[in-house]
């Protein structure tokens, strides 16, 4: 059966299934000096020439069956024993008048036999016990222990029900547990101004008046926007931008004159440029080409990349994942190519015995392989590694406590 096989070096301590000797252990060797031993008997002693075989059972002896007698033990056991049981010693007992629990204990019993734990028992959420002694509890007080007296003017509630502010809820509601004034509920009549005076014409608050007669403004200055005509030419108006400022990589800033001038945005170097209605479109060329490019951050090649200089590639990735995308297991691995086209020497991975194994004569054409011989791995378990089920395959090595074991 193949399991893991000590592998014995020098200070090993062998782990073995069976030993056979030509001849017995000499006593400094750990042999006991003795031929035979009578049934029932065993060795005792401290060194390897004062051993020496006595009985079991009866007094004086080690017990070994159930017709041990004269025996004497202190101490404590659990379990049940054979007799009446006077001659022990240190048995408690019971008491004659149990003790009960009666209103506001909790239920308990007591006859001496066990220590119990006597408690207060409280009805209901208003009362709360702790170390202290017996307090109201956080939140204890609720709408039942009310007196209807404690709602004042503007209160409702009390005995059962809760405290609420009464409203009449057409000036004032209450909205998902919130106070507030309802929406509209302020006319008009509710306040000492209800209109206000715009030139010679009166508005009343909440309403829109067409026309406002006799309005001067003078020496007004308005910011914002506006829509309609005025009267007038506009030659007083300021603020108003006729030029657009442009600048650029190269050719240095210039303006647009928005009233005369169109401003065109021409494309550069595989950049492409088209209007659609208002909108202006930059693209790219489908297929640009650029010199030294540089990406600072991730490249992603949905298609074939191709390396014009590939003789020495230079990885700065810590980590090269193989097989990106695929969904199912499979074999991969590296090819150095030797004197054939597309043949050399192959590490790879075996994905259907799990491990990684060489091949001298590997067609790179190919997508699995068969292993000429497989890498062995080391599972050291003094590093904190575990003996995985994967790792238990012939010729893999394990290293425990400080001892070698080979997995066949």
């Amino acid at each position: 059966m193949a399991n893991w096989k000590k592998i014995i070096v020098s200070g090993s301590s062998a782990e073995l299934a069976s030993l056979s000797l030509d001849t017995s252990l000499t006593v400094p060797n750990g042999g006991t000096g003795l031929s035979t031993s009578g049934t029932g008997n065993f060795l005792v002693g401290s060194g390897a020439t004062s051993l020496t075989t006595v009985g079991s059972n009866g007094t004086g002896t080690v017990v070994r069956t159930l017709g041990a007698t004269g025996l004497s033990a202190t101490g404590s056991f659990t379990g049940s024993f054979i007799g009446d049981g006077s001659g022990l010693t240190g048995v408690g007992g019971t008491v004659t008048n149990s003790l009960t629990d009666g209103n506001g204990i909790a239920n308990f019993t007591f006859n001496g036999s066990a220590p119990t734990t006597v408690t207060v028992e409280l009805n209901g959420s208003t009362l709360a016990l702790a170390s202290s002694g017996i307090s109201v509890a956080n939140a204890g007080i609720t709408a039942t222990q009310l007196n209807t007296s404690i709602a004042g003017s503007g209160l409702d509630g009390g005995a059962g029900t809760a405290l609420s502010v009464k409203v009449d809820n057409s000036s004032i509601e209450i909205s998902s547990d919130t106070l507030r004034v309802k929406a509209a509920g302020v006319t008009n009549t509710m306040l000492a101004n209800s209109s206000i005076v715009l030139g010679t014409t009166t508005a009343a608050l909440g309403t829109t008046v067409a026309t406002i007669s006799d309005l001067n403004l003078l020496d007004t200055i308005a910011t914002g926007s506006f829509t309609g005509s005025f009267t007038g030419d506009g030659s007083t108006l300021t603020g108003i931008q006729t030029v657009l400022s442009i600048d650029a990589d190269s050719g240095g800033a210039s303006i647009v004159s928005i009233p005369s001038q169109t401003f065109t945005i021409i494309g550069g170097s595989n950049i492409t440029t088209s209007t659609a209605g208002q909108s202006i479109i930059v693209g790219l060329d489908a297929s640009p080409t650029v010199t030294d490019l540089i990406v600072n951050g991730d490249l992603t090649v949905n298609g074939t990349a191709s390396f014009a200089d590939t003789q020495n590639l230079l990885v700065a990735d810590r980590f090269v994942l193989f097989a990106s995308g695929s969904s199912t297991a499979g074999d991969g691995g590296l090819v150095v190519q030797q004197s054939t086209q597309n043949f050399g020497d192959l590490l790879g991975y075996d994905a259907s015995a799990e491990r990684w194994g060489v091949d001298t004569a590997f067609n790179a054409a190919l997508s699995t392989f068969t292993p000429e011989a497989y890498m062995s791995a080391v599972v050291d378990i003094d590093a904190g590694q575990a003996d995985a089920a994967k790792y238990q395959e012939n010729g893999n090595i394990k290293v425990d406590s400080g001892e070698i074991y080979i997995y066949s």
